[in-house]
């Protein structure tokens, strides 16, 4: 199962990270002549650094990556370091003694401002949700995917391997059914000792007219709406998975004809250029 890239975790791009971190700092010594003010020079690039520690994926830690050098560069150089300078005062200037530690997020979003060291020249990752398919247009050949039954959990898949987002729903989601099953068991066994309970309330009632303090209930009435209520969300959980591989098998036919569709025009292409070599 594929596992998220967590550039704080691997050896390689933590070395990476305190390289660029270390050769950004050295930087400083050379800006003192610049009129431009330097204060919190240092604790802006540190903030930005720790603002990106929890990105995850080869893309994000790319665009990041790529954008440090790319102010490296521009700090280097004699033509561009006054305009990288102005771009890094918008930066807002944290102190490393009050900020607060950002908790690692599987799906963490991009934005605010001083998000990267240059705003300007950041590259927008494009993202289209799943099921928003079939793209009317797509790069190169269209590819269409399959509906695969993961114990039980419906998903299209697109390619191989499978992405770790995908392998992390699934895994979840299988806890998720695990925990229920666990405690729907553990239900069933209070549900027994509260009839054995009800009966010898009972007993005592009829034998000894002994009865119930009054405000109290039965002792099944609790156990048993619990259960019911894992048994409804267990129901609810089998609907939505129903009604995703329904919506998820129309978007196979849809793909299929749009494929079949280009195919078709692929191949009245080549037949026309095809005819038309011959031709001349």
């Amino acid at each position: 199962m594929p596992r998220p890239l967590i550039p704080h975790q691997s050896g390689v791009h933590r070395a990476a990270c305190l390289a660029l971190y270390r050769a950004l700092l050295r930087q400083k010594k050379h800006l003192l002549c610049y009129t431009v003010p330097l204060r919190g020079y240092d604790l802006r690039i540190g903030a930005v650094f720790r603002r990106n520690r929890w990105i995850q994926g080869h893309g994000k830690i790319t665009v990041a990556l790529n954008l440090g050098y790319t102010t490296l560069d521009a700090l280097r150089d004699h033509t561009r370091r006054e305009h990288a300078l102005k771009q890094m005062t918008r930066i807002p200037l944290v102190s490393p003694k009050t900020s607060v530690k950002p908790q690692p997020a599987l799906y963490q979003k991009d934005g605010g401002p001083g998000n990267s060291l240059l705003e300007s020249e950041k590259e927008k990752l494009p993202t289209r949700p799943l099921l928003e398919r079939p793209y009317l247009t797509i790069p190169g050949r269209r590819h269409v995917p399959k509906l695969v039954n993961a114990c039980r959990f419906p998903y299209l898949r697109i390619k191989k391997p499978q992405p770790a987002q995908l392998s992390r729903m699934i895994s979840d989601s299988i806890r998720v059914r695990e925990r229920r099953l666990i405690r729907s068991q553990e239900l069933q066994d209070q549900i027994t000792t509260a009839q054995e309970e009800d009966q010898w309330d009972n007993i005592l009632l009829r034998e000894l007219g002994v009865s119930r303090v009054r405000g109290e209930g039965l002792w099944i009435t609790a156990p048993q709406a619990a259960l019911d209520a894992i048994r409804e969300s267990h129901e609810t959980a089998i609907r939505k998975r129903i009604s995703m591989a329904v919506r998820m098998t129309d978007i196979i036919e849809q793909e299929a004809a749009l494929a079949k569709e280009e195919r078709r025009r692929r191949l009245d292409i080549k037949h026309k250029a095809r005819k038309a070599r011959r031709l001349q």
